[in-house]
């Protein structure tokens, strides 16, 4: 219970690999742009909008496999489930198939038997939850009235309507163990 060379692992807020893109656009109508600088009616329609993406791209974070019953006998501290050898953890296919069908395999595990720990890690870098994809658009026209500005702003969080699936249920032996059960953030 206190050996903490087998507590050792990467974090449970590690990522492994995150990419976040940003970009702006001012689109070339209008005062002081490449076409339909005329002023007039044509640059209070056209002149002045900016368009605005911001994507973000990453990996799952680690899990950490418990044991719903502790029968380690010791007060307070986590069970851990047996790792069977031979049969990979993860189950294989796209993101959003193994939302579905379950995200963790309960055949590579087995309940760790009375008054022992189990030996599944802490954590391993090879066992991950979803990874993330965002992107949001905004739209913004800036127009010029005697000296002021008026600016007009539109925002479309989650543009593709990327789910933003939570990790698995961790918990081995109970009936959703593997599961993604719920999903998080913005639904467009």
């Amino acid at each position: 219970n206190y050996d903490l060379g087998a507590e050792y692992g990467v974090s449970l807020l590690d990522v492994a690999h995150r990419l976040n893109l940003n970009g702006t656009v001012q689109l070339p109508f209008g005062e002081g742009r490449k076409w339909l600088n005329g002023g007039g009616v044509s640059n209070a329609v056209l002149g002045g909008w900016q368009l605005t993406l911001a994507g973000r791209y990453q990996t799952g974070f680690p899990l950490n496999i418990s044991q719903s019953s502790n029968n380690s006998g010791l007060l307070g501290s986590n069970q851990r489930p047996n790792v069977v050898p031979g049969i990979d953890p993860m189950t294989t296919g796209s993101q959003e198939d193994r939302a579905i069908a379950g995200w963790i395999n309960p055949a590579a595990f087995s309940a760790a038997p009375a008054f022992t720990f189990g030996n599944a890690p802490r954590t391993n870098p090879d066992w991950r939850g979803p990874g993330q994809r965002n992107v949001d658009l905004a739209i913004a026209k800036t127009q010029r009235i005697g000296n002021k500005s008026l600016s007009l702003r539109a925002d479309v969080m989650n543009l593709f309507d990327d789910p933003l699936f939570l990790g698995p249920v961790t918990t081995f032996g109970t009936s959703t163990f593997g599961q993604i059960t719920s999903v998080g953030g913005f639904a467009r």
